[in-house]
């Protein structure tokens, strides 16, 4: 328990430091005792593609934005070191970080999530294993996006790396071990590695066997709430704290996210807005797909999982929109001092439900759920003369919801019983959008209090259980307030059904279109 100070008869105010590592940088984030939000900073950093396929980043770079965004912080909060009751992480998964018996790291850049290098890597895991039996064990498909594979790689291709390596992190995790010393991880990015048996949550001994990856090269396995050790003097003085301050694990982005919307019990779904989108549910057990386009993780709670179904074709897809055909709406709106998607929005809002029978197929990076294409591409289908711009708006939204459906209905079939979803992240705040999805899915739609810092809402939440401010993470539903409801319209809805017919014939017919333009 956080012993409660007092300075001159006043109490002092104890505040949870989160660092939030995304994957184009790091947001701090000052709570306090009662997990409100004090202050936050910014700090980008860089993405490398030194090869086709190949997507990296310096966890060196990571280690300076925290360095940088720390004193921010508690400047902007007005908040002293001394003030700090804990510090904690949320972090983008799949990361790879080969260190050293010093700490030190042994390869200068570590691949992304979507690095997608150690293809034949993961084929041979699913030889050696059995794709099936795999996705049993870790509750995830062996694929090049997974650090199981990636570690592989790195021991075929850079065998004195692999030599001088003697732990693999995670993300977060590096920087964990840069302010205490310890090569620790969580339950959540332990279950996203391709290597942990999410039942037993242990290392799994065969898939350690059949990846030649000796156990002793993974770091130690925690709870989200388990404190990883003390800040040590050195770093403390780095990034202007003081040392001793409680290091609490955290957990992987997309768990902290769903603790942040109050998605703690079974059968709560949330739905995530931001350059991608996913939806998450928490369960008790795993929920298996035949295809396997579910994926499941240990979630922040105890003996809790977060399964989650996700698409690329998210807001990344609906930014082209702005940037590249709305650039007088993103002008007005900076003379004007507003979002340029609120004047997005209400350009949509005065067109038809179907945008006058105008379809958009949203794959413009490619397609994960429920295809998993990568030579997808985005189209719009249907174009005629009497379309205007608000028509294309209009449509890429809609093109982007209907395809989010298709996870939907991965997940009821597997089971999961969808009433109403909560949504967070920037594409959240448009009410638009939220009523479409509602009229879309059939579903009721549930904005909470918290949208684009519901993941290091989350984090703070491990993080105040960690050091006793909270006694568990029922408290997450306390804090989280549903601030409105959106309800679906039965005729708005069958409508979209119409449409949704129409986009998946769409996409089935072009996929000799796309495989034909890779080649052209």
């Amino acid at each position: 328990m956080i012993p409660i100070l007092r300075k001159e008869g006043c109490i002092i105010k104890k505040y949870i430091l989160v660092h939030d590592l995304g994957t184009t940088g790091n947001k701090a984030s000052l709570y306090d005792e009662k997990c409100r939000l004090v202050s936050s900073s910014y700090y980008p950093y860089k993405t490398y593609y030194p090869h086709p396929g190949w997507a990296e980043q310096n966890p060196l770079d990571w280690w300076k934005a925290v360095r940088i965004t720390t004193p921010r912080v508690l400047s902007e909060g007005k908040v002293s070191p001394q003030q700090i009751a804990c510090v904690t992480f949320s972090g983008h998964m799949y990361g790879c970080i080969p260190v050293d018996r010093a700490g030190n790291l042994v390869r200068e850049l570590a691949p992304l999530y979507f690095d997608q290098r150690s293809q034949k890597q993961a084929q041979q895991l699913r030889e050696r294993i059995g794709q099936e039996k795999g996705y049993q064990i870790t509750g995830n498909p062996f694929g090049a996006e997974y650090p199981a594979a990636k570690i592989m790689w790195i021991k075929e291709n850079e065998p004195e790396v692999f030599r001088n390596t003697f732990k693999f992190l995670p993300t977060k995790d590096y920087i964990i071990l840069r302010l205490t010393g310890k090569y620790v991880t969580e339950y959540s990015d332990a279950s996203g590695m391709n290597l942990l048996d999410i039942r037993q949550r242990i290392w799994s001994e065969e898939i350690l066997r059949a990846s030649n990856i000796p156990r002793q090269m993974l770091p130690e396995l925690h709870s989200s709430t388990d404190i990883a050790g003390k800040l040590e003097k050195e770093p403390a003085r780095e990034i202007g704290l003081v040392a001793g301050i409680p290091v609490v694990l955290g957990g992987a982005d997309v768990c902290c996210a769903g603790v942040g919307a109050g998605v703690i019990r079974k059968d709560t779904f949330y739905l995530s807005m931001g350059a991608a989108f996913w939806i998450g549910l928490a369960s008790k057990n795993p929920l298996y797909d035949p295809k396997q386009r579910i994926l499941n993780l240990c979630h922040l709670p105890p003996q809790t999982l977060m399964v989650i179904c996700n698409t690329y074709s998210g807001g990344l897809c609906y930014q082209w929109v702005k940037e590249n055909l709305c650039q007088l709406e993103t002008r007005a709106a900076e003379q004007a001092g507003v979002d340029p998607y609120q004047i997005m929005d209400l350009k949509a809002s005065r067109v038809e439900t179907g945008s006058q029978n105008l379809i958009f197929l949203p794959y413009m990076r490619g397609d994960v759920v429920p295809y998993s294409n990568p030579r997808a591409r985005g189209v719009f289908i249907g174009l005629s003369l009497d379309h205007r711009k608000e028509h294309l708006i209009r449509a890429a939204l809609e093109g982007i919801s209907l395809n989010l459906k298709t996870n939907l209905e991965i997940l009821e079939a597997q089971g999961a019983n969808i009433r109403e979803i909560r949504v967070i992240g920037g594409g959240a705040k448009s009410k638009l959008w939220r009523k479409l999805i509602a009229d879309v899915f059939n579903k009721r739609i549930l904005r909470p209090s918290v949208l684009q810092e519901a993941t290091s809402l989350g984090a703070a939440v491990a993080g105040a259980i960690g050091v006793g401010i909270f006694k568990d993470f029922d408290s997450a539903e306390k804090l989280v307030k549903i601030m409105e409801v959106e309800e679906p319209c039965e005729k708005t809805h069958q409508k979209y059904q119409r449409m949704f017919s129409v986009f998946k014939k769409a996409y089935d017919q072009l996929v000799p279109i796309f495989d034909e333009l890779t080649l052209l």
